[in-house]
This record gives C-alpha cells, sequence and structure tokens, in this order.
C-alpha cells in the first residue's frame, strides 16, 4: 500500500501579523498628522491608537516650549505691581443664601458658596401652599423656596403671612428637613429658589 502524504494546512500567521502591524503603527509619520479629526478617521485600531500616541507625544515636546514663554513674561510681572483682587467676604447672610443652593441649577446658585455651610438655617415661614399630591411648597421670609420630597405631613396649614418659625437641617446622608419650631416633626425638602 502507498502512503500518501497529506499536504497540512497552511497557518494564519496571526502573530506575526499583529506584530507588524504594531511596529507599522509605531514608525506612522507624525508630520502627516493635522489634528485629532485625521487620526479618527483611520479605520484599523491600531493605527487610530499610534496616531493618537503620536499626536500625545507632539503635544508634550511643545509643552516645555510653551512654558518658557510665560516665564519670561513673569520677569516682567514681577516688576510691576501685582494688584489681587479682594476675597470675598463670608458673612451669615452668605452662608444662609448658600443653605442648599447645590440643588438649585447652575444658573441660580450664588456666586460664592462658602467652604463651610451651615448645618442648620432657622428661618421664617410665610407662605405654604399643597398641590393635588398634598405636597407643600414652603415660602421662607430670606426668599428661598423649598418643595417637599416625601409623603408625611406637614403640621402647618396653607396660607400666606404665617410668620411660623421654622427649622431647617442637612440630613444624615443627604438632603433637607424642615421642622415647625414647635413641633419635633419634620419632612424631607428640596430647594427650587
Amino acid at each position: 500500500m502507498k502512503s500518501v502524504i497529506m499536504p497540512s494546512k497552511p497557518r494564519r500567521p496571526r502573530l506575526s501579523l499583529m506584530m507588524a502591524g504594531l511596529v507599522l503603527a509605531a514608525s506612522w509619520p507624525v508630520t502627516a498628522i493635522a489634528d485629532l479629526g485625521d487620526c479618527r478617521a483611520i479605520a484599523d485600531d491600531t493605527k487610530r491608537l499610534a496616531c493618537y500616541d503620536a499626536l500625545a507625544d507632539v503635544a508634550m515636546q511643545d509643552k516645555p516650549a510653551a512654558s518658557a514663554a510665560p516665564a519670561k513674561n513673569a520677569t516682567q510681572r514681577a516688576q510691576a505691581p501685582a494688584a489681587k483682587p479682594p476675597a470675598p467676604v463670608i458673612t451669615d447672610a452668605l452662608r444662609e443664601a448658600a443653605f442648599g443652593a447645590e440643588q438649585l441649577p447652575k444658573s441660580q446658585r450664588p456666586a460664592v458658596i462658602p467652604g463651610n455651610p451651615l448645618e442648620q438655617l432657622d428661618a421664617t415661614l410665610v407662605k405654604v401652599r399643597r398641590n393635588a399630591l398634598d405636597k407643600a411648597t414652603l415660602w421662607l421670609s430670606n426668599g428661598q423656596v423649598w418643595r417637599q420630597t416625601d409623603s408625611y405631613y406637614f403640621p402647618v396649614e396653607d396660607g400666606d403671612n404665617l410668620e411660623q418659625p421654622v427649622t431647617l437641617k442637612t440630613k444624615l446622608l443627604s438632603g433637607y428637613k424642615i421642622s415647625p419650631a414647635d413641633s419635633r416633626r419634620s419632612i424631607s425638602v428640596k430647594r427650587i429658589r
């Protein structure tokens, strides 16, 4: 019987192709790259990454040259007297205005929020309105407006010109709660104005 030698299946050179791709990517010309848009247009992942790396290298090489220019200006600035803007004075009124301000939209937040905010605010409730779900909206004498976020009963009747003293406190983890001065019952609230 005659033995037949079958040709073996050709190997696919996956590893060598990957290595060749890496070598090619490492030798990608930096001068041919104009901006990030060119890198983004490259379809091959390895070449695209090499393009981004090359841009980063160019940016890092340009960084020391850019930092040398301000050093020259720094000596010119040292000759002229530098006028610092005055630091904002943090008053109790500013701390009161900043109480709960992180819950407001950015456009309504105070310009300066103090580093050590109040943990409790004593205020006067001047107006209460309830919606169809019996959740209260509360107006304070300092101009702040708070809305109830939970479904608990709030022991203050609706109306205007209430002049009811209340206490706002920060809750343990996050959020705020409000309670009338003569009651231990409180509700969770969110500042809306």
